[in-house]
């Protein structure tokens, strides 16, 4: 993956280690937020996102919700119960969804940076 590239992602370093690419992005996290790992057969991404946790003082449960992603919230009777919850959420969250399209659509991508 090129520097170029990644800095459209908004990453100021990359930390490059035996093809494992580490994405920072600054004023986000201190360590890398993502990992790529590229071999001769997969790609593989690996994302680590900051999520809030929140005690409810009504039902004594955890609220949680990950900031970057709107409406992305879960709940949990212990912490480690939301954090699980979370993931879950996260990943239903970022699936893409099947669009249905008018005959004659057309379907482009933009580029921001």
């Amino acid at each position: 993956m090129s520097d170029r590239y990644l800095g459209m992602l908004g990453c100021d370093r990359v930390q490059r280690d035996q093809g494992i690419a580490n994405l920072v992005v600054p004023g986000y996290y201190e360590e890398p937020f993502a990992m790529i790992e590229i071999n001769s057969t997969n790609i593989i991404v690996t994302m680590k996102w900051r999520v809030i946790l929140e005690p409810d003082p009504e039902t004594s449960e955890w609220a949680i919700w990950c900031p970057e992603l709107p409406g992305c919230t879960s709940a949990g009777v212990t912490q480690e119960e939301a954090l699980n919850n979370i993931r879950e959420a996260i990943e239903l969250y970022l699936q893409p969804d099947t669009i249905q399209l008018l005959p004659g659509a057309v379907i482009r991508e933009v580029m921001l940076g």
